[in-house]
């Protein structure tokens, strides 16, 4: 049976893109430096995460919870 690990990302609006500032609940420092979301998810691909679910927090909040997963390693 295969186990799975899991990864939550918080994503806020900044400026024209959302960008990631939360990884499993650790505020990343400098998110705003970070790539817009397409990037960072072709980069998180990379490392065999899939993303399975988004749940928009609200317009006026700008922000989005992204949802992935992958084979947890034995």
């Amino acid at each position: 049976m295969t186990k799975w690990e899991y990864l939550v990302i918080v994503c806020t609006r900044n400026f024209d893109h959302y960008r990631a500032n939360f990884y499993n609940s650790t505020e990343l420092k400098d998110w705003k430096k970070n790539p817009p979301i397409p990037e960072y998810l072709n980069e998180l691909g990379q490392q065999g995460w899939e993303l399975v679910s988004t749940l928009p927090v609200g317009e006026t909040v700008g922000q989005m919870h992204l949802f992935l997963k992958r084979p947890k390693p034995e």
